[in-house]
C-alpha cells in the first residue's frame, strides 16, 4: 500500500466505514476489535480501543475477560455471537455458520453479519 496511496486511501475508507457506519452496536463493533487485538497480541490496538469499548458501554469484566484470553461470563445474546463468531474466525479462518442465523435479537441482519466479520478481519490489512 506504500507504493499506491490510492489503494491505501480505499482501505482506508473501509475503516472508516466499519468504525463510523457499521450497522453493530458500538459496543459489539468494539468487542470484535479488542477480540482481534487479543487474538493478534496487537497491544496498542488493545489500548486504544479498550477505552472505546468502555465508552460505548461494553462491561469491564467482559473485556477484562477477553484481555486475559478467556471467555466471559454473563455476556447478553449478541456479545455471545461476537464472542463465538470472532473467536472462531481466528481460530479457523472460517465460521461454520453466520452469526446473523445464532443472534436471538433484533440487531441481526445480513449487514450485520457482514459488519462484525468486517471488524474482526480489517486489522489483518494494516
Amino acid at each position: 500500500m506504500l507504493r499506491s496511496p490510492e489503494v491505501a486511501d480505499r482501505f482506508q475508507k473501509v475503516g472508516e466505514y466499519l468504525r463510523f457506519g457499521s450497522s453493530i452496536p458500538a459496543a459489539l463493533n468494539e468487542l470484535a476489535i479488542l477480540i482481534t487485538a487479543r487474538a493478534w497480541s496487537a497491544q496498542y490496538e488493545w489500548y486504544a480501543h479498550h477505552l472505546l469499548a468502555m465508552k460505548a458501554g461494553l462491561p469491564d469484566a467482559v473485556a477484562q475477560a477477553v484481555a486475559e484470553g478467556r471467555r466471559p461470563e454473563g455476556m447478553d445474546a449478541d456479545q455471545t455471537v461476537i464472542w463465538e463468531f470472532c473467536t472462531e474466525l481466528h481460530a479457523t479462518n472460517s465460521s461454520r455458520m453466520p452469526p446473523m442465523w445464532r443472534c436471538a435479537t433484533a440487531s441481526a441482519s445480513r449487514a450485520w453479519s457482514m459488519s462484525s466479520r468486517s471488524a474482526a478481519t480489517t486489522w489483518r490489512w494494516r
